[in-house]
């Protein structure tokens, strides 16, 4: 939106300026075509009062044109057939740009412009005798101070521009942050964990819909969910958090924040997101392959800053741009590639999912709803992989009724 009106403002000033640059000029050529008809009046008298053009009354009525008129450059006599009989030039350079010699069939053009910045006036000379003379005059009709104006004008809102964009920039930075107390040591914002009001574990109906890899059967029997590691503790963070922890992956207090962000950036490049949690029972944090396992997912699963660790024994992958179908064909694949020791040392894995899947909903509501999943997974489901598939029009529903989460 601050693109589009800025550009918007630049098109609207620079129309502006030529606007007022091109009024400007038809403006002054307008004087300068009513001004030369007066000049002449006066060199037609002083012509016949002196008997020629190289009279000494001719050559003051001139010179007094040229101090009365200071946008008149150059003043010329011609004869039709004889060609050019006197000139006068406020400057050498004037001289060079007047134009040159008329040809004798060569009508009296009346007042017109000669490029950007002059115009040239031609009329009749009413003399004595049959010969016919013609009087062409070279004005100036945009002078410095003519751009100068408007430029000037222009740079200035321009300038008034940026200082007030730039002061409401700094005053939302300034008020927007969250308050001293609610910051950490590093003073960066506290992070919490946020669970909607008012909603059930389902979006809609109080009641999680499940869908097992195969896409069909009856849900799994659920597992005790207390002891699934779905909460995430209110942080401050620290020198430490800046460090890599022991297992090469990210810290589980950092995961909502970074689900929360990466839903939001889905949500505006109107892409999917998937959540998988991923559970090996018996295994430790302590021990050699949750690092191994760690390092099978960043190089073969997510990138390396989207997975997480969850619980003791489990991990969170961030699955962008990936639906729930895609999701579970991912972690299958993944599953069944893994090293074989791996899988003789921990051979039943579980894991949930869940998927934006065109809501807007923030990281605390997708961790809930992988949980659920994760806790439904177990023996009896294919390959101990469950999904929740929420219903993007309940949940509009439902948001139309009761507000976002």
């Amino acid at each position: 939106m601050y693109i589009f009106f800025s550009l918007t403002l630049f098109i609207a000033l620079a129309g502006l300026f030529c606007f007022r640059v091109l009024e400007t000029r038809q403006e002054n050529f307008r004087r300068s075509a009513e001004t030369f008809e007066p000049i002449l009046h006066s060199l037609e008298a002083a012509c016949r009062i002196g008997q020629g053009f190289d009279s000494r009354e001719f050559k003051q009525a001139v010179e007094r044109a040229f101090s009365s008129q200071r946008d008149l450059r150059v003043l010329s006599v011609h004869s039709v057939g004889a060609g050019r009989q006197y000139v006068h030039a406020r400057s050498s350079r004037d001289l060079s740009a007047s134009p040159g010699p008329r040809g004798p069939d060569q009508a009296p053009p009346g007042p017109a412009l000669e490029g950007f910045s002059r115009a040239k006036i031609t009329l009749p000379m009413k003399l004595d005798g049959a010969r016919p003379y013609l009087l062409e005059g070279v004005f100036r009709v945009v002078r410095e101070e003519d751009i100068y104006r408007p430029l000037r004008d222009t740079v200035l809102v321009l300038v008034v521009f940026s200082v007030l964009t730039s002061t409401l920039t700094i005053l939302l930075r300034a008020f927007g942050v969250p308050e001293p107390a609610a910051r950490g040591k590093l003073g960066m914002p506290a992070v919490r964990r946020r669970v909607p009001a008012g909603m059930s574990d389902s979006p809609i109906s109080g009641k999680p819909d499940f869908s097992a890899v195969s896409g069909g059967g009856n849900p799994p029997s659920a597992g005790p969910a207390a002891a699934l590691p779905g909460r995430v503790e209110d942080f401050s963070p620290d020198a430490s958090d800046c460090a890599p922890s022991p297992s090469g992956i990210g810290y589980q207090r950092h995961l909502e924040k970074r689900l929360t962000l990466e839903q939001e950036r889905s949500a505006f490049n109107e892409q999917d997101m998937s959540l998988a949690l991923l559970r090996f029972p018996g295994l430790s944090r302590k021990e050699e392959d949750y690092r191994l396992i760690a390092r099978e997912i960043q190089g073969r699963m997510a990138f390396e800053d989207l997975v997480f660790e969850f619980g003791d024994d489990g991990y969170a992958v961030i699955l962008p741009n990936s639906n729930l179908d895609e999701s579970m064909t991912t972690v299958r694949n993944f599953l069944k590639t893994l090293q074989a020791d791996l899988v003789r040392r921990h051979p039943a894995p579980l894991c949930g999912l869940t998927s934006r899947n065109g809501r807007i909903v923030d990281g605390a509501r997708l961790l809930l709803e992988g949980s659920r999943a994760l806790g439904k997974a177990g023996p009896g489901e294919p390959d101990n992989i469950v999904g929740f598939r929420p219903d993007p029009g309940k949940y509009r529903q439902y948001v139309s009724k009761h507000g976002p989460s």
